[in-house]
């Protein structure tokens, strides 16, 4: 149940990968780190069989800083992660290949730009803007496709991250519990920490302070107030592009809470839209579009007397009439052999005929 993700932001790349080291049904270990860094701007995230990651991480680390001590200058991102393609696609045709999925992300100095590149145990690589390996994936990238951003922040990203852990917590059935997220920019490597995470539990009230405690209550007491609100809220940022303070602000105001703005203003709260159907008319008129659709199309378009009036012409402007073709196809083995006898003595005919020519 492995599980790895990462977010391409402006100037920076979020790679975050489970902790949970297991075989089959058994859990080794809750704190294994499988992020390496490989240089100073360069991140790797491996998943896959436990000792072909480990052993080939542990070869690409060591060949890249080889290289950087040879060369006295790192390799660039996609230099690396060419490099690590043909890496793999060499041990895919040897008697022992690897079979390690990774995400390789990497600031560029040169022409500071942030890069993330997805590598399969195929050999198989792409530049992103995001990606994804494991079980994780088939609920991650649909959320990475709607809220990802590319000149987001890098609060807005680890946001999204955060949403993506969630929703796998949610949905797994075996679920990580622990994940490692580090980011790579132009000040270089560094690890970061992601607060309240679902994978983690329920909040406990006795480990906060009592500022945090009152805005945990009135965060709880403005999403009852507010669900019915919630779209005009997304029109009025979506609209003024105002920032979360803001919101927070115009919220407090439209639900006459304003003697909470100030402790509305730096904190954010999750919200749940509440999805309502069109109503039963809407839904039986969509279900007799689906229905009877395809039906009259089978009919209209199936009727003889159309295929004749549209079709059968069409098809005569298209082919040769019947009269024009050879007609005189062998259908037996001998009849094959007779015309194959034909044709190969027009063919020594010929040939006899133009040396000749060519003799006199």
């Amino acid at each position: 149940m492995e599980t790895s993700f990462a977010i391409t932001g402006k100037g920076y790349v979020i790679v975050a990968a489970d902790t949970t080291s297991a075989r089959s049904i058994i859990k080794m270990k809750i704190d294994e780190d499988k992020i390496k860094a490989l240089s100073p701007h360069l991140l790797m995230a491996y998943s896959g069989e436990p000792g072909d990651t480990v052993q080939f991480a542990e070869y690409v680390e060591r060949n890249i800083r080889l290289y950087q001590i040879r060369n006295l200058y790192p390799l660039r991102p996609s230099a690396a992660a060419s490099w690590i393609r043909r890496s793999l696609a060499e041990s895919l045709r040897s008697r022992k290949p690897y079979s390690v999925n990774l995400l390789l992300g990497g600031y560029d100095t040169a022409t500071h730009s942030p890069h993330l590149y997805w590598i399969d145990y195929l050999g198989t690589m792409t530049e992103v803007p995001f990606g994804a390996h494991g079980y994780g994936s088939f609920f991650a990238l649909s959320l990475l496709d709607r809220y990802h951003d590319p000149e987001a922040s890098l609060e807005e990203g680890l946001a999204t991250l955060k949403r993506c852990i969630d929703e796998v917590s949610k949905r797994l059935v075996v679920s990580p519990g622990n994940y490692k997220v580090k980011v790579v920019d132009k000040d270089g490597t560094r690890e970061v920490e992601l607060q309240g995470l679902s994978a983690l539990g329920p909040v406990c009230l006795g480990d906060l302070s009592y500022l945090d405690k009152v805005k945990y209550h009135i965060s709880v007491k403005v999403n009852s107030v507010i669900q019915f609100n919630l779209a005009e809220t997304f029109n009025f940022r979506a609209k003024s592009k105002a920032s979360v303070a803001d919101s927070s602000v115009w919220i407090a105001q439209r639900c006459q809470i304003s003697s909470f703005i100030p402790l509305l203003s730096d904190f954010s709260f999750n919200t749940r839209v509440k999805t309502v159907m069109g109503g039963p008319n809407l839904e039986v008129f969509k279900f007799s579009l689906y229905l009877f659709i395809p039906i009259a199309a089978l009919v209209h378009f199936g009727d003889p007397d159309w295929y004749r009036k549209h079709v059968v012409p069409y098809r005569e402007m298209l082919f040769p009439p019947l009269e024009r073709t050879n007609q005189d196809i062998p259908t037996s083995q001998g009849g094959v052999r007779d015309e194959l006898n034909r044709i190969r003595a027009e063919r020594l005919a010929k040939k006899a005929a133009r040396e000749a020519e060519e003799g006199k």
